[in-house]
């Protein structure tokens, strides 16, 4: 990282919450994907995701912390959005979840940066053939396979590069605060820290994704020495035969 880092002490990411495509993805064949919104379940899930931080922080800054005082980055899908929004008032007592603006955290530097999308994968989906890319990108990789009319893993490491180059000039910011709050997807998450570590390919592949609502911590030490404070739990991988086997019948 470039020049003399200021705040802050410890970055979260936020994995949305439950969507309503993850229980039914018929409806990727006429909502188009960044207008899915939570499902009831998701919402609860962003709750304690909001509590797990609040506590965190509690326990970090017992005295001095204002839990008002944060900086939100986040995805502009509505899922990561309602996520956002749900876990924001958690974390603090002053309410920042503004009901007559659904998508405004108010109190908080709020940030939708379309770089913290989920991977493209067109326009609408028909879930036949979502299911035959899947266990195909499966098989193949999913930071080189490049998703028909979509993206590959590598591109949305390229552009979340040039998120982190933003991330990293606010960072120098005098004023910014001790507490950075990131909400996007799966494999967005995955891929960031990827870029953040300098990971190869063989242990980015080698890592599952969050589950929804999950929580992963970053920490900040001596010397602006970054450290990820979450156990990262590694994938369960298939044999190759049984993975064409998927391929073939996702097909069929």
């Amino acid at each position: 990282m470039r020049g003399t880092m200021a705040p802050p002490k410890f970055i979260y990411l936020v994995r949305h919450g439950q969507s309503e495509a993850n229980v039914n993805w018929d409806l990727l064949k006429t909502v188009p994907d960044w207008k899915v919104p939570l499902t009831e379940y998701g919402r609860q899930q962003a709750t304690l995701a909001g509590a797990y931080i609040r506590g965190d922080l509690e326990k970090e800054f017992p005295k001095e912390m204002d839990p008002s005082v944060i900086t939100a980055y986040c995805s502009p899908y509505w899922r990561a959005k309602n996520t956002l929004h749900w876990l924001a008032d958690q974390v603090t007592d002053k309410h920042p979840f503004d009901f007559h603006m659904p998508h405004h955290v108010s109190g908080w530097i709020t940030k939708y940066d379309p770089r913290l999308r989920e991977q493209d994968w067109g326009n609408y989906k028909d879930p036949e053939t979502t299911k035959k890319i899947d266990a195909e990108r499966d098989q193949y990789g999913t930071f080189f396979y490049r998703i028909p009319d979509g993206e590959s893993g590598a591109d949305v490491y390229d552009r979340l590069s040039t998120f982190l180059d933003t991330l990293w000039r606010d960072f120098e910011k005098k004023d910014f605060p001790r507490v950075c709050i990131i909400v996007t997807h799966g494999l967005t998450m995955r891929l960031l820290l990827m870029r953040w570590f300098h990971w190869d390919v063989e242990h980015y592949e080698s890592l599952q994704n969050p589950k929804n609502g999950e929580v992963w911590r970053m920490s900040r030490g001596e010397g602006d020495k970054w450290h990820l404070d979450t156990q990262m739990k590694f994938k369960e991988f298939k044999d190759e035969k049984k993975i064409t086997e998927e391929v073939k019948n996702a097909g069929s």
